[in-house]
C-alpha cells in the first residue's frame, strides 16, 4: 500500500508540481503538531517556497496529535478544508494501535488526507519531485530559507499555478494596515477566508496594489515584512475580483 501511495504522489508531483509529504512520527519534541509540520516543511524543502506548492501532514503516534502545514498556494485552495484534513489524520491517530495489527501498520485512513489534497490540486509550475511518506524520529532544525533576489519589471506574469495566474510584482510597501480601505476596495470577506489581512503596495509606475497576506506566508519565510517605504519583490496570485484596484494573494516576498 505504501509503495502504491508513494507512486501516486510522485506522479502527481510530476504532473502538477504539488509536493505532498505524510509523516508518522514518534513524538513532536516539544512542538505543537502544526509547528512540527511547518518545521519539517522547511527542513525537507517540501515544494517551492516562492509559490507555496507543498504540504506536510503529520501524525504523532505516541501522543495521538496531528498537524498540517500548507504552502501558501495550497492553502488558498484548502483554507476551508484544513479541519477536514485534520479529522482524517485524527481518525488514523485514534486507531493507531489497532492499525499495528496490519502487516505494515499503514492504512488507507493514514493516506486519505494526502490523497484528498492530491485529488483537488491541479496542474501548476512547481518542482516535480515527491517524498510521499516516512517515519521520522529526529527533532527538526529550523534553517532560514531565502528566495533569490530579482529585479523584474513592475508586474510580470509567471504563468499559471494551482488554477490561477501568478505574477512577480516589484514595488514599495505602503502600509501593512491601509487606512484607505474603501478606496482600495479591500474585501473583508476575503480577509476572513485567508485568515489574514490586506497590505497596500505601490509599483514603480505608480499602480496601487492590494496584497492579501495569510500569516503562514510570513511564518514560512521566517521573517515578517517590514513597515512602509521598503522595497520588495512579491510573488502573488491574482484573485478573481470585479474591483477596480489590482488585488493579489501573497505567496512569498524578498527584500530588494
Amino acid at each position: 500500500m505504501r509503495a502504491d501511495f508513494e507512486k501516486q504522489m510522485y506522479d502527481h508531483a510530476q504532473a502538477s508540481g504539488v509536493e505532498i509529504v505524510s509523516l508518522l512520527v514518534k513524538d513532536l519534541h516539544g512542538l505543537s503538531a502544526d509547528d512540527y509540520a511547518a518545521a519539517m516543511m522547511r527542513q525537507l524543502r517540501v515544494g517551492k517556497l516562492d509559490v507555496g506548492n507543498g504540504a506536510v501532514l503529520v501524525v504523532a503516534a505516541g501522543s495521538k496529535q496531528v498537524g498540517v502545514a500548507l504552502g501558501a498556494g495550497v492553502h488558498l485552495e484548502f483554507h476551508d478544508r484544513v479541519d477536514s484534513l485534520k479529522e482524517r489524520l485524527q481518525s488514523y491517530a485514534d486507531n493507531y494501535d489497532a492499525c499495528q495489527t496490519c502487516p505494515t501498520g499503514w492504512s488507507e485512513q493514514f493516506f486519505s488526507a494526502a490523497d484528498h489534497i492530491r485529488r483537488d490540486t491541479g496542474a501548476g509550475n512547481g518542482r516535480s519531485a515527491s517524498r510521499a511518506s516516512g517515519q521520522v524520529s529526529g527533532a527538526p532544525p529550523s534553517p532560514r530559507r531565502k528566495c533569490s533576489k530579482t529585479r523584474p519589471p513592475t508586474i510580470r506574469k509567471l504563468g499559471s499555478g494551482l488554477a490561477q495566474d501568478r505574477a512577480r510584482i516589484q514595488g514599495k510597501l505602503v502600509a501593512r494596515q491601509p487606512a484607505d480601505r474603501d478606496g482600495l476596495r479591500i474585501n473583508d470577506v476575503h480577509e476572513e477566508i485567508i485568515g489574514g489581512s490586506a497590505m497596500e503596495m505601490q509599483t514603480a509606475d505608480g499602480k496601487r496594489v492590494v496584497l492579501y497576506v495569510n500569516p503562514q506566508v510570513e511564518q514560512m519565510m521566517n521573517r515578517q515584512a517590514g513597515g512602509g517605504g521598503r522595497s520588495y519583490a512579491f510573488v502573488a496570485r491574482q484573485k478573481n475580483t470585479d474591483s477596480d484596484s489590482i488585488q493579489f494573494d501573497l505567496l512569498s516576498y524578498d527584500v530588494l
